[in-house]
Order: structure tokens, then sequence, then C-alpha cells
């Protein structure tokens, strides 16, 4: 599996001109975030189904439906659910986050991976604290672990193997 191959191809159809290896690890991780948001919550599954068999579906014609279709915005108002993800997305998931947790500083890995899933710096600097006095990290902390987290992924995925060198 040629992991940086496919980072690099992400990260230039997302625009970056030069992309490094850890320009790479970068697009993975938000590929890596974005397939387990895919994945299906079991759990959530089991809620909703308890809560559809316990009442019975109120019976509505088709131009109620209609109605409150257009009231709701037509088509651009409804909200859909992405596809599945495939099953490289998730064999590369598993290997990233095989990767990720061989290196030295896990809580780097978690804020990298963090702000690849979208949470905005401040909540994570807000929720994570320095563990030598127990304050939260600054915003800048959250930005450095980023890099330190790219650049030890990076060099792992380099020295097991799954770069790519023609790439």
């Amino acid at each position: 599996m040629d992991l940086i191959a496919h980072g690099l191809t992400l990260a230039r159809d997302a625009g970056v001109i030069d992309p490094t290896p850890e320009a790479a690890v970068w697009e993975l991780l938000v590929e890596a975030a974005d397939t387990l948001r895919r994945l299906p919550d079991q759990e959530r599954a089991w809620l909703l189904s308890c809560e559809r068999c316990q009442w019975p579906e109120v019976v509505r014609t088709q131009a109620e439906r209609w109605a409150n279709a257009v009231a709701a915005g037509g088509w651009e108002g409804m909200k859909t659910r992405p596809g599945p993800p495939t099953r490289e997305a998730i064999s590369r998931m598993d290997a990233l986050f095989e990767v990720a947790r061989s290196i030295k500083k896990p809580a780097d890995a978690r804020r990298a991976f963090l702000m690849a899933a979208g949470v905005p710096v401040w909540v994570i600097a807000r929720k994570t604290t320095d563990r030598r006095d127990g304050k939260p990290v600054s915003r800048p902390t959250i930005y450095a672990s980023r890099a330190r987290a790219l650049a030890a992924l990076a060099v792992t995925v380099q020295a097991r193997g799954m770069i790519s060198r023609a790439a």
C-alpha cells in the first residue's frame, strides 16, 4: 500500500502546487476523518429504530409531503448522508492509525487528527491541557503539535516503506 503516493495525489487535488510528505500526510488525515465520519454508527441506528417502533407513522398525502419539502427549502434544504466509505479508504485509514500509534507524542497525533476532522483550533486549545501545569494550551501550541505530528508520521511512513520515491 502506497500511502504517501495517494496522499500526494489528494494534496495535488486540493490545490497544493508542490506537495511535501507532510502535506500528503495531512490530506490522508483529512481523508481518514471523513472515512471515520462515513462509517455506520450502530448505536445510533439502534436508538433510532427503537424510537420509530413506538409510534405509528403519520399518514401523509403526496401533496402534504410536497408542501413540507417546499417549505423546508426544496431539494436544496434537504440534508443527505454521505455514502459509505470504500474498502480502500478504510484500509488507508487503518494503516494511518496504526502508524499514528507508534509516534512518540500521542497528544500531537490526537490534536492533528482533531484539526483534520474540522474541530476548531480554539476548541482543541480549550479542551486539551499541558501535562506539566494542567492549564489549557495556546493556539500556537496546537499548530506546533500538528507540525510535529505530521513530520513524525511522514518519517514513520517513510521508514516503514509505505512511501513512493517516484511520486
